[in-house]
This record gives C-alpha cells, sequence and structure tokens, in this order.
C-alpha cells in the first residue's frame, strides 16, 4: 500500500439525528479510496454547545469548500440541505447513500431514492420536486469499489483500472495561492492547463468562481479554459 499516494477528500454531510454513525461513515469512505472529512468526527455533537452552533455550522460549510466532494448519507436535514446546495454552487460534485450502523447498510443511491427529513421540507419554500431536481443536478454518480467484497478483489482492481480519478484545478484558487504566499505566473498557469490537458484521461474540475474571483488570470488562459469546457475536458 502507497501511504502517501494522494485520495480525493470527502465531507460527509449527515443528519445530527445519525450523529452515531459517524465511524462506520468514516470507513466507508476509507474504503472506498477516499479520505473523510466528517463534521461529527471534527467536532463531535456541535462541540458540545462550548461555542455558538452557527460558528460550527460555519465551519462545516468551510470544510464543505474545501473538500473536493460532498458525500450525503441517510435522511436530509435541512443543513445537509444547505451544505448540498452549497456544494453545488461551488460546482462540487455530490452523491448519495443509504445509512445504518453496519457497513453493509451504506449503499450508493440514485437521487430520487432519497429521503428527507420533516424538519427539511417545513415553510413549504421549495417542495419536494424542486429540491430533487436541484440535488439531481449536482449529483456525480460513480462506481463505489467498497460495495465489492474482499473475494472479488479481481473485480476491484479491475474498476479501479476503469475509474479515473477527477483533477481538481485548486492551483487556480487565489485564497489558497494568497494563504500561502504564493502567486501563480501566467506561463506557468498555461503551461500546468496544457500539460493536464494533453497528459491525463480524468476529468478536469474547476470552480466557476475560481476563474471568476481569480483577478490575476490572463485572457489566454480564461480562453483555454473556456475551449476545454466546451469541448467537455473541463467540468
Amino acid at each position: 500500500m502507497d501511504l502517501v499516494s494522494q485520495l480525493p477528500v470527502v465531507y460527509t454531510a449527515h443528519s445530527k439525528l445519525s450523529f452515531y454513525c459517524r465511524d462506520v461513515i468514516c470507513e466507508f469512505v476509507l474504503r472506498s479510496g477516499a479520505v473523510p472529512l466528517n463534521p461529527f468526527r471534527m467536532f463531535e455533537y456541535f462541540l458540545n454547545d462550548r461555542v455558538e452552533r452557527d460558528l460550527v455550522r460555519r465551519g462545516n460549510n468551510n470544510v464543505v469548500r474545501i473538500a473536493d466532494e460532498t458525500w450525503v448519507f441517510g435522511e436530509i436535514s435541512d443543513g445537509v440541505l444547505f451544505e448540498i446546495e452549497y456544494a453545488l454552487r461551488l460546482e462540487k460534485p455530490v452523491r448519495y447513500f443509504s445509512l445504518g450502523t453496519e457497513l453493509r447498510d451504506i449503499k450508493e443511491i440514485d437521487v430520487d431514492e432519497a429521503a428527507f427529513e420533516a424538519g427539511a421540507l417545513e415553510g413549504g419554500r421549495r417542495s419536494e420536486g424542486e429540491l430533487r431536481r436541484m440535488m439531481r443536478s449536482a449529483s456525480h454518480p460513480q462506481t463505489c469499489l467498497a460495495e465489492l467484497p474482499p473475494s472479488r478483489a479481481e473485480e476491484r482492481s479491475m474498476i479501479g483500472r476503469m475509474v479515473e480519478r477527477p483533477v481538481y484545478l485548486n492551483f487556480l484558487d487565489r485564497e489558497l495561492g494568497e494563504a500561502v504566499r504564493f502567486r501563480l505566473s501566467h506561463p506557468v498557469m498555461e503551461h500546468a492547463l496544457k500539460c493536464l490537458l494533453l497528459g491525463t484521461a480524468s476529468p478536469l474540475y474547476c470552480g466557476i468562481s475560481l476563474v471568476w474571483e481569480n483577478t490575476g488570470l490572463a485572457e489566454s488562459s480564461r480562453r483555454i479554459l473556456a475551449s476545454a469546457t466546451q469541448a467537455g475536458a473541463l467540468h
């Protein structure tokens, strides 16, 4: 096992009512070849109310922004619904899973199979159908290797080779660059984009907010990104 290989980072969204399932969720994500960021592992149960709960919620939303993907487990609460919508605005892949206390209880499900808690639908601001349409636009189905038992190791290996890991263009994130006092030059940026487009078959992902907020992007770089998007190479 390569202990330093880069893995996708996943924010695991689930209701406070399933707080007790946090460990099995983390186990599932690790066995699926990703790194879990679980809100109830980071902050326990709202940090035992040592701070205002909105501070914890703000922390969770920042983790949604940092993570590569958001995986939703179990019934969707109003808080989880907000995290789904936020991930959608950031153009992050979102996937949905059933939930139970055992690993075998967790299976990837379709958006239409996901259930809502009563509180998520209260107020009637949007119908359940409208919410599902929103969620469907954010979903990103992918083969789940954890569903295959160890006895099918050869099949797991084959699927692992077939499923290309997405590449996220986080080097375009101006805020991340400023945080480490790094400024990406135009020649290096364009060289990196061209190398990725020519050198990998993996799908490339870049939130539109990264492009709009990065005022240092040269027009030629924007044209490359636009062309890659039109060609279907950049999502």
